[in-house]
């Protein structure tokens, strides 16, 4: 078995093992982006870790307890070739020994979410920061009009809209689902100076080559969190 933290190899490294064709379906061209938001960034960024279940099977028990001990988060998203399915800390180490002969997935962490958005750089050079109480599934469901911020390039509010909300989701990680909490008085979604100018900071370095990637962020008690990164070709998304 090998394990790799994808975002810590080099952009060579990273770039032969996607041209491997055993692992060209789950490295996705994004990492390479991601790598380089790490490298010139203190942002936390959600690891991604490939796991290839080959090569010497009885050193597989020592380097899965090894490696499920560094894991800190809770919850992980794990991606098959034909699945993705979001597992708990506590069953990992079964589910890293249950693996199929060289098979191959990648964790990614799923990390606790009290505020999260979208953000890029408009035509003008602005930053657009869209902001939303509560996980994804609540901009996925267009549970509300989101908050949203327009913000100078070094991180200045120029105009905001802030928003309220009735209700948001939240990750159930005992059920392992989305949970709506509802609420009886409506609560204005309000994004803190600091976390602007974190996003802002973050996604100016990762669009450094003028690439026009757009970031999504989580905020939670350990500051700001790259979720992820896309850019928009048409109506379609690519990664």
């Amino acid at each position: 078995m090998e394990i790799v933290n994808l975002l810590k190899l080099s952009s060579a490294e990273l770039n032969k093992k996607a041209a491997m064709p055993r692992y060209q379906r789950l490295i996705q061209k994004k990492l390479k982006l991601l790598t380089r938001a790490m490298a010139h960034t203190d942002a936390n960024i959600s690891n991604y870790y490939l796991i290839d279940n080959a090569g010497n099977v009885a050193d597989n028990d020592k380097l899965i307890e090894s490696f499920v001990s560094s894991i800190t988060v809770k919850w992980l998203e794990l991606r098959r070739i034909d699945k993705v399915e979001r597992v708990s800390h506590d069953n990992l180490c079964q589910i890293l020994h249950d693996l199929k002969p060289d098979e191959v997935i990648v964790l990614r962490d799923f990390p606790k979410t009290d505020y999260c958005g979208y953000a890029w750089i408009t035509k003008t050079g602005h930053t657009y920061v869209e902001a939303y109480k509560g996980g994804f599934l609540g901009f996925w469901n267009a549970e509300a009009v989101p908050t949203h911020y327009i913000l100078s390039s070094d991180g200045k509010i120029l105009n905001e809209k802030i928003n309220p909300v009735k209700g948001y989701f939240v990750y159930d990680y005992e059920k392992n689902e989305w949970s709506r909490k509802n609420s009886d008085t409506n609560e204005n979604v309000v994004i803190d100076d600091n976390t602007l100018a974190s996003i802002n900071m973050i996604l100016r370095k990762i669009n450094s080559q003028q690439i026009n990637m757009k970031l999504a962020w989580i905020l939670s008690d350990n500051g700001v969190t790259v979720f992820d990164i896309f850019f928009p070709i048409g109506v379609s998304i690519v990664e």
